[in-house]
């Protein structure tokens, strides 16, 4: 999961994935400048527990504000 900004309008935030059996876990993290921008990115294995196939939501906030930031994403994890 990798988040860019253009500009730096925070510098943590909270970070929810939502599993397909409705359990949801929450990290945060920080902003990182890199090179002309700013960007964070997370390794969702390393993070987040893996609740098998189906559809996770992501959706992350700004810190202290909690500001949402950026639309609600979601991805599929197929059966291995």
């Amino acid at each position: 999961l990798r988040i860019t900004l253009a500009a730096k309008y925070f510098g943590r935030y909270r970070l929810c994935v939502t599993a397909p059996d409705d359990v949801r876990t929450c990290e945060e993290f920080r902003i990182r400048r890199r090179g002309p921008i700013y960007a964070s990115s997370v390794r969702w294995g390393r993070h987040f527990p893996r609740s098998g196939p189906g559809a996770y939501d992501v959706r992350w906030r700004s810190l202290p504000g909690r500001d949402r930031v950026g639309r609600l994403l979601g991805f599929h994890v197929r059966a291995a």
